[in-house]
């Protein structure tokens, strides 16, 4: 999914990686590291996280995956990583996006990704318990602002809600997207 600059800038990286290590040749495994850097961006020095910390970020990437591939509606899981070096986030789950440029979404495919960014917080919950990471942040904020769309734009709520500025529609509208995101 990179556009050519960035398969340009990827095939250059590698190529220094390659050269910084006394290689003639570059390999996959530069690839894979330089894609990751694009992906996720890159600090100069490796985040210093405790191995709980990471075991929690594992796990939740884990959670977005797992949901995410035994979900028939949601695009097909292509990669889970873990990336310290990354400046905001250190691991990440990534998803064929190849019909993305499609404007037109079915309801069961906009659930399942609701579902895949609230399971990375439910795998924390479900393996640490209370323990959980504010990893979720992003993922709780993209999640509330889909159920918000799906009831308010799309008209997938249980009620037909045609929004004005009333506090009862409002009202509505909050319970409406409450329930979805609980369901």
């Amino acid at each position: 999914g990179f556009s050519a600059a960035q398969c340009e800038n990827l095939l250059n990286e590698a190529m220094l990686r390659a050269l910084r290590e006394d290689r003639e040749e570059i390999l996959m495994d530069d690839l894979e590291h330089i894609a990751n850097r694009i992906l996720s961006g890159h600090q100069s020095k490796e985040s210093q996280f405790s191995e709980d910390t990471i075991d929690k970020i594992a796990t939740h990437e884990l959670g977005h995956a797992l949901v995410g591939w035994f979900s028939k509606d949601h695009p097909k899981l292509v990669k889970v990583c873990l990336n310290l070096w990354s400046p905001k986030s250190p691991g990440f789950t990534l998803f064929d996006t190849k019909d993305e440029d499609s404007n037109i979404y079915t309801k069961q495919g906009l659930f399942s990704h609701l579902m895949v960014l609230l399971a990375g917080r439910i795998a924390e919950e479900v393996y640490f318990g209370h323990s959980v990471t504010t990893g979720a942040r992003q993922d709780f904020e993209e999640a509330y602002n889909l159920a918000k769309n799906m009831i308010m734009l799309y008209g997938m709520g249980k009620q037909k809600i045609y929004p004005d500025s009333s506090d009862a529609s409002k009202h509505v509208i909050d319970l409406e997207v409450n329930q979805l995101i609980l369901h």
